[in-house]
C-alpha cells in the first residue's frame, strides 16, 4: 500500500501554515490535494492494478460497480494528512471527512500514525480533537496529537467500546445489565461452573463488553481492520490501567484564528455525548476540553507579532496546559485559591482538588495546581530535613539506613496521590484478594512502600540502641524500712 499511497502523494502539493504561522515548521506529512480529481485515478492506474488501489482505499466502486477516486479524496484541493507506520511506510491518508483505509474515524484512524505515537510518549500526551484539517495540521506542527473531530457525532456500540479501551471514558451499566454480569460472575464462582482452555469468563465491571485481544491486535480487531497495525502496546496508550488511558481533548476554538466560536462539528459532537450521558450513561467526566482565554492569545498574538517559531509553540502550550479541564466543569473558579504553605493544608487540598466540587465536578487545571503544591511541600518540609539529617550522621551504617528511609519516603509520598484518587474514584478500597485489587497494583505497591517503610525504621532504631547503649546505673544500696521486715527473724540476720 505504501507505493499506491506515495504515488498518489507525489501528485498532490505539499501544505505550508499561512501567514502568521509560517514562522513554524508545517508538519512534512500534511498536503493539498489535487485540484482536477477527476484526472487522478487513470494516473494512479498506469502505476498500479485495480486491486492494489482498492486495498489501499484510494479506490472505491460505485453503485454500478465502477472504479472511482475515494469519495474523501473526489474534493478539488483536499487537505490531508499522510498516516505512517513505525517503518516509515504510509499506511494511511487521513481527511476531514475521515480515513480513506481502516476505521474512517480520525480519533481511531490516527492511532496507527507514528507522529501519533511519539506525541503521546512525551509531556503532552492527550489526543486533540479539532474543527477542520488546518488546526489539526498547526497543532501536530508543534509537536502534538491531533485529528478532525469527524465521527464523534455518530458513535455506535463499538465506538463507545473503544472509547473504554483508548481513552477510558466509560459507560455505566444499566440495571439489567449489571444483574447480568452480576449473575454471571456468580455462577463462574460455582464449584461445577464449566470451564476450559477457550472459557474467557467475564469479570464484574462497570460495564459488561465482550473480550478482545489486548495490543495492536485488539484494537484491530475490534476496529475490523486486519490489515492496520495500530502501533500503540496494550500496556501502553491502549492500556488496560487507568493511567495509561489517552485523555480525550476537544478544542472548542480555532487556535489558527485565534477565534472563540464554537464550529458547527464541535456543538454537533459535543450535543451527542450530552445524548449519550443522559441515554447510555456515558461519563463524560474523562472528557476535557480547550477553551480560549484572553490573556494567553494576547501572549500567543505577541509571539506571532514577533515570528519567533519557539515562543509561539511556548504559548500554545501554555495555554494548552492552563485552559484545559473537564468538559463537565463550566468555567468556574478554582478550587485551590491560594498556595498552601505547610504540607496538612496541601494534602487537604489536593484531596479536595481530587474529589471535585460540590457537584463532583473535576478541573484538571486544579488538579494539576494541587498536585504541584504537594510535591513542592513534601520535598521541602518532609524529605530535605530528613535527607540533611542523614548526612550530618557519623556513622556510615546509620546514615546509609537514613538515606534509605528518606527515598522510601519521597517515593511513597510521590505514589499516594494516584491511590488516593483511584479510592476517590472507586468510592472504597477493594477487597483483598477481589479482582480490583489485583488489577490496580498501585494500592499494593503503595503498601509494599510502607512495609518497607516500617522495616528500615526499626533497623535504624536497633542500630542506634546496639551502637549506643544506655548508661548503666552504679550499684547501690537498698534499704528496706517497711514493718513487716523490721519485725522479721530476718532483721537480727542482716
Amino acid at each position: 500500500m505504501d507505493a499506491c499511497f506515495r504515488t498518489y502523494l507525489a501528485l498532490c502539493n505539499k501544505y505550508q501554515l499561512s501567514p502568521p504561522w509560517n514562522c513554524l515548521e508545517t508538519d512534512p506529512w500534511a498536503f493539498r490535494g489535487p485540484a482536477e480529481p477527476s484526472v487522478i485515478l487513470p494516473l494512479l492506474g498506469q502505476h498500479h492494478p485495480e486491486q492494489q488501489l482498492l486495498a489501499a482505499g484510494l479506490a472505491q466502486r460505485n453503485g454500478q460497480g465502477q472504479l472511482q477516486l475515494h469519495r474523501f479524496l473526489s474534493i478539488p484541493d483536499v487537505l490531508l494528512v499522510a498516516l505512517r507506520d513505525r517503518k516509515g511506510a504510509v499506511v494511511n491518508l487521513m481527511t476531514l471527512a475521515g480515513c480513506v483505509t481502516g476505521d474512517a474515524r480520525p480519533l481511531f484512524g490516527v492511532f496507527a500514525d507514528q507522529h501519533t505515537y511519539q506525541a503521546l510518549a512525551g509531556r503532552w500526551r492527550r489526543l486533540l480533537l479539532t474543527s477542520d484539517m488546518e488546526d489539526a495540521i498547526l497543532l501536530r506542527s508543534v509537536g502534538l496529537a491531533a485529528a478532525p473531530i469527524t465521527g464523534l457525532d455518530a458513535l455506535n456500540d463499538q465506538g463507545l467500546t473503544l472509547l473504554s479501551e483508548i481513552f477510558g471514558i466509560q459507560r455505566a451499566a444499566s440495571d439489567h445489565e449489571w444483574e447480568d454480569t452480576h449473575d454471571e460472575g456468580q455462577a463462574a464462582a460455582l464449584p461445577d461452573a464449566p470451564s476450559g482452555p477457550g472459557d474467557l469468563g467475564h469479570a464484574a465491571g462497570p460495564l459488561p463488553i465482550r473480550p478482545t485481544p489486548s495490543g495492536p491486535a485488539g484494537l484491530a480487531a475490534a476496529a475490523q481492520v486486519p490489515s492496520h497495525p495500530y502501533l500503540i502496546p496494550g500496556t501502553g496508550d491502549l492500556g488496560k490501567d487507568a493511567d495509561e488511558h489517552v485523555p480525550l481533548t476537544i478544542v472548542k476554538w480555532s487556535p489558527r484564528l485565534r477565534s472563540s466560536t464554537e464550529l458547527e462539528p464541535v456543538r454537533r459532537a459535543v450535543r451527542y455525548l450530552d445524548e449519550l450521558h443522559r441515554f447510555r450513561g456515558l461519563e463524560l467526566f474523562e472528557v476535557e476540553h480547550w477553551v480560549r482565554a484572553e490573556d494567553e492569545v494576547e501572549a500567543l498574538e505577541f509571539a506571532l507579532d514577533r515570528g519567533e517559531p519557539g515562543w509561539v509553540k511556548e504559548a500554545l502550550l501554555q495555554s494548552l496546559d492552563t485552559s484545559t479541564g473537564s468538559i463537565t466543569v463550566p468555567q468556574r473558579h478554582a478550587l485551590v485559591s491560594t498556595a498552601p504553605c505547610d504540607f496538612s493544608t496541601a494534602v487537604q487540598q489536593l484531596h479536595e482538588a481530587l474529589l471535585g466540587d460540590s457537584e463532583g465536578h473535576i478541573s484538571r487545571a486544579t488538579q494539576r495546581q494541587a498536585l504541584r503544591a504537594y510535591h513542592r511541600l513534601a520535598s521541602q518540609q518532609i524529605i530535605e530535613p530528613m535527607l540533611r539529617q542523614a548526612e550530618a550522621v557519623s556513622d556510615p551504617v546509620e546514615r546509609c539506613l537514613r538515606l534509605q528511609l528518606a527515598q522510601l519516603n519521597a517515593l511513597f509520598l510521590e505514589k499516594m496521590p494516584t491511590v488516593r484518587e483511584r479510592l476517590l474514584r472507586n468510592g472504597s478500597q477493594p477487597a483483598a484478594g477481589s479482582p480490583e485489587l489485583g488489577h490496580d497494583k498501585s494500592i499494593s505497591e503503595l503498601l509494599a512502600i510502607s512495609s518497607q517503610l516500617l522495616n528500615i525504621a526499626k533497623e535504624v532504631k536497633t542500630w542506634n540502641r546496639n551502637t549506643n547503649p544506655p548508661p548503666k546505673r552504679p550499684p547501690r544500696t537498698l534499704t528496706i524500712n517497711s514493718p513487716r521486715f523490721a519485725n522479721s527473724d530476718a532483721v537480727s540476720k542482716n
